[in-house]
């Protein structure tokens, strides 16, 4: 048995948070105290709470509120998190594993269900629930467990890039799919001279969606250059380009790698390649089917319906 046990004791949110919260638990006092200080943080009394510099890396909050245990509250950026976890357990002590004693989930049965019940409570989908407890559910019966890129968009969500021509509806179908104004609309071709991103839930995956600025080929105008620099930046790191036209307009091609799904807009003017959607505001055809094809594209079904064991949490 490891001298120490630690863990993160709060949830990972997609973006970060502005506090975590990481439990550390020793067998005795002078390991705790080996512990942190191999990490680079000062003897601490019990009951002491004090600004120190955590592992090099950040400066938080460390408390002492027992003999044998401290809570470590560095910033909550991914980074910060993963590189503190890795001092720790550099310095001995075991790390990731949910169910320790006076961990988050007491109430657990076995390791994979407190597996199951943090991977929950940091999931950005709703279909994750559902993947999660079956999966854990495999692991119990024995399965070994993998790593599935495609269920870990359920934990994280994917980037997906909108691009194509100034002044096809790019900014319609983004406010249509947030049920809310968060482009500016007008027929005026470069309204939008920037990207505009927005966390959507599509068919029960979380996405970060990314409205770029229109993509005009033949522009000359320096910001507008700017802005496609920007927009193909943004498409080079997308999970799935979705690529949008509409029917006078053709599509703009994209130098990644990424996959692309073909979209037409304003189909109440003529039908158009790919995945129709109108979003005027009297009728919102395709909304649906377009939602569920990202999905797809990003999570397939074959995936959701593996019964290959998935390595949903870090500690499995």
């Amino acid at each position: 048995m490891s001298a120490a046990v630690a863990w993160l004791s709060t949830a990972r949110a997609p973006g970060g948070a502005a506090i975590a919260s990481i439990e550390v638990r020793a067998a005795a006092p002078d390991a705790l105290d080996g512990v942190l200080g191999a990490v680079g943080i000062p003897v601490l009394r019990t009951g002491q709470v004090r600004l120190a510099d955590i592992a090099g890396v950040d400066t938080g909050l460390v408390a002492r509120w027992e003999a044998s245990s401290a809570q470590l509250m560095p910033h909550g950026g991914a980074l910060i998190i993963d590189t503190i976890l890795h001092a720790l357990a550099a310095s001995g002590a075991e790390v990731g594993a949910p169910e320790a004693p006076g961990g988050r989930y007491p109430e657990a049965r076995d390791h994979a269900e407190a597996c199951a019940m943090d991977a929950i409570a940091r999931a950005s989908s709703t279909r994750a629930i559902d993947v999660i407890l079956r999966h854990a559910e495999l692991v119990r019966r024995g399965g070994r467990a993998s790593a599935s890129p495609e269920l870990d968009r359920l934990l994280t969500p994917p980037l997906v890039v909108l691009v194509g021509a100034p002044n096809i509806g790019k900014s319609s179908l983004t406010n249509a799919l947030a049920q809310r104004a968060v482009s500016i609309v007008a027929d005026e071709p470069g309204t939008t001279r920037d990207h505009v991103g927005v966390t959507l839930d599509l068919d029960g995956l979380v996405v970060r969606w990314v409205d770029g600025a229109g993509l005009a080929s033949d522009s000359r105008d320096a910001i507008d250059a700017r802005s496609g620099d920007a927009v193909r930046a943004l498409a080079d790191r997308a999970d799935l380009i979705v690529s949008a036209r509409d029917a006078q307009t053709p599509a703009i091609a994209m130098e990644s790698g990424a996959p692309v799904l073909r979209v037409g807009l304003r189909a109440d003017l003529r039908e158009s390649e790919g995945v129709d959607v109108q979003t005027s505001a009297r009728e919102r055809a395709g909304l649906t089917h377009l939602a569920r094809e990202v999905r797809e594209r990003l999570v397939p079904d074959s995936a959701l319906a593996s019964e290959t064991p998935w390595r949903f949490h870090e500690a499995l």
